[in-house]
């Protein structure tokens, strides 16, 4: 494999587009690159620096939500990912204010960052990391 693009990009299947968007476009900022229709139903491409969040709505409707517990839910598969920005306690406390569940305070972890983790709409776990000085 000859890796061409310095990113990873993420799908996710979402249960609700339009919440979906309210938490990841709306509430974090991200922008969107493009709506476009998808093998199994209907996507929307979110710039996250060179890498693509990619939500999913599938034509038959997602339910429930993500398996319980994120990273220590004791199950294998991807339980959360990270996103690297300069403001902790501002996004937490944003993402709080809108009714996200905040899984794991601002903490320090060692001297060089701090990480706090929220659930979204899906119950997916969502890792802020923020580079210390």
């Amino acid at each position: 494999m000859e890796i061409i693009k310095p990113a990873l990009d993420l799908g996710v299947t979402v249960t609700d587009m339009d919440t979906s968007l309210a938490f990841y476009r709306d509430l974090l900022g991200l922008d969107v690159i493009a709506e476009l229709p998808s093998p199994g139903g209907q996507m929307v491409l979110l710039a996250v620096g060179e890498s693509q969040l990619k939500l999913v709505s599938p034509k038959k409707p997602a339910t429930g939500s993500a398996l319980p517990g994120g990273i220590s839910a004791g199950v294998p598969g991807m339980r959360y990912f990270t996103f690297t920005i300069s403001d902790l306690d501002a996004t937490v406390e944003s993402c709080r204010e809108a009714g996200r569940p905040v899984v794991v305070e601002p903490v320090a972890m060692g001297p060089s960052m701090r990480l706090g983790i929220v659930e979204d709409p899906d119950g997916n776990w969502v890792e802020f990391l923020e580079p210390v000085a």
